[in-house]
């Protein structure tokens, strides 16, 4: 298997490099394939092995190495993508793994699809076309061709500009790929319905449309396709997008209201709630910066809000926060009675309902407004307010 260039090098290599991604189990940087020339990049993925998962891959691959050869494997079977052209594993005391290090081209003028549909470039009737042709004809061959991945969407196929007017699309991400079997219908229905739901953001954006997909799902069942087949794939398409919403409904709620990277939880003068931390890879807040926020609200007279309806009963508010100043639309919620301590029980006051479904909306790309915290407080005798605090997109 190939190895990377001695640690004194890839060290100085990295340090210079840019980083694309970050998470705890997860580094992806952009950086120089030659440090003494920057003309050419290298995109570098470092693994980590947090907790125990050091002692779960003791009788493993570690994670780059998968990844290398799962690559050489779908490269093998026909499918466009990119393979690593070196691997390290760094291991400590020579048995447990600290991180494992996989290595591919950067290639240039690359997007991922996501970025590309929602370019001025995929505006263009016929680029946008031959695009959505191309694609299916590869989940095509894809699905053909056994492999199932868990995180089927457009996030994870590159698209790369030619020359001529011409371009390529290329199969990315293969920690949650599966090739050991023919895949059965429901299979290709569940990868489809991911696509199908990756769809409706751009539909919402005007980027795509209904004549877009059922041009995708022609070019993938192929010409000899007939009507009556068509309608039961989108049948059966739309169910299973029914169940994945409501799977990610369910999950989003429980992550909504635990601590965690992206979410804090917010104990302050009476207050009780949410706030969020992080979202994708940008911070947003911390515990400083709510407090901040609620101390502006109290200053207001936001709660003579309380009796209108919900679309009625926001507020606007600049709050001064790490030396600028930022504007926020805030919802005020009053309720009181017996009812409430078992909503609070189960997290399901009005307020901190919806924070979930803001929430929610935000994880599947369709808010307009990113959910800030949701907070509540006791101010009588069964009797209490809360604020959702919401920052527009």
């Amino acid at each position: 298997m190939p190895m990377l260039y001695p640690p004194s090098v890839r060290n100085k290599a990295f340090i210079n490099g840019t980083l694309l991604k970050a998470s705890k189990s997860k580094k992806i940087l952009a950086c120089p394939a030659d440090p003494a020339s920057p003309d050419s990049s290298d995109l570098v993925k470092i693994y980590f092995y947090p907790g125990l998962a050091p002692l779960k891959h003791i009788f493993r691959q570690s994670k780059a190495s998968r990844e290398y050869q799962v690559a050489k494997e779908i490269h093998k079977r026909g499918v466009p993508t990119i393979l690593p052209e070196r691997v390290q594993d760094i291991k400590k005391w020579g048995l447990l793994y600290h991180q494992s290090i996989v290595i591919a081209k950067l290639l240039p003028d690359c997007m991922n699809l996501e970025e590309f549909f929602s370019r001025q470039e995929a505006q263009d009737l016929h680029v946008r076309r031959a695009v959505i042709q191309q694609y299916a004809g590869l989940a095509r061959t894809i699905h053909n061709q056994w492999i199932y991945q868990e995180d089927f969407s457009p996030y994870n196929i590159l698209y790369q500009k030619k020359p001529g007017g011409f371009f390529q699309l290329y199969f990315l991400d293969f920690e949650k790929i599966r090739i050991d079997r023919e895949l059965s219908r429901q299979e290709r229905v569940r990868n489809l319905a991911k696509l199908n739901r990756s769809a409706r953001v751009f539909k919402k954006t005007g980027d795509l449309n209904s004549s877009d997909q059922m041009r995708f799902l022609k070019a993938y069942l192929g010409p000899q396709a007939k009507k009556d087949e068509l309608r039961e794939w989108i049948r059966q398409i739309r169910a299973e997008e029914e169940k994945i919403f409501a799977r990610d409904r369910e999950r989003t709620r429980k992550k909504s209201t635990s601590a965690s990277s992206r979410i804090g939880v917010l104990k302050y003068n009476g207050y009780r709630g949410y706030y969020r931390k992080r979202h994708l890879k940008e911070k947003c807040y911390n515990r400083s910066d709510i407090i901040q926020i609620l101390q502006s609200i109290e200053k207001t007279d936001i709660t003579g809000k309380a009796g209108q309806p919900p679309s009625e009963g926001f507020q606007t508010l600049t709050v001064p926060l790490n030396g600028s100043e930022e504007t926020f639309a805030v919802r005020f919620f009053r309720y009181n009675g017996l009812k409430y301590r078992l909503k609070k029980l189960t997290k399901q006051t009005p307020v901190l309902s919806a924070w979930k479904t803001e929430d929610l909306a935000l994880r599947n790309r369709t808010a307009d407004f990113l959910p800030v915290a949701a907070v509540e407080k006791r101010t009588g005798r069964n009797q209490y307010h809360g604020f959702l605090i919401l920052k527009t997109l």
